[in-house]
């Protein structure tokens, strides 16, 4: 998975706004550390401008051990 592709999933999963859920209380975690190698960790954390654009919602990075 890319990190256009995280982004666009991030979008795309977010089933809080169409409940009512007001956009400007989400964020999005893309996921650091969890299930990913090193190299796609460090790729994502470099992408991160690109991946909250395509969120569309600001990102929250909570690692995983």
């Amino acid at each position: 998975m890319s990190c256009a592709d995280v982004g666009d999933a991030l979008r795309m999963r977010s089933t809080a706004i169409p409940a009512g859920v007001d956009a400007r209380a989400l964020l999005a975690d893309p996921g650091i550390g969890f299930a990913k190698t090193v190299e796609h960790n460090l790729a994502l954390l470099k992408a991160l401008p690109e991946i909250a654009s395509r969120a569309g919602v600001p990102i929250l990075v909570g690692t995983s051990a």
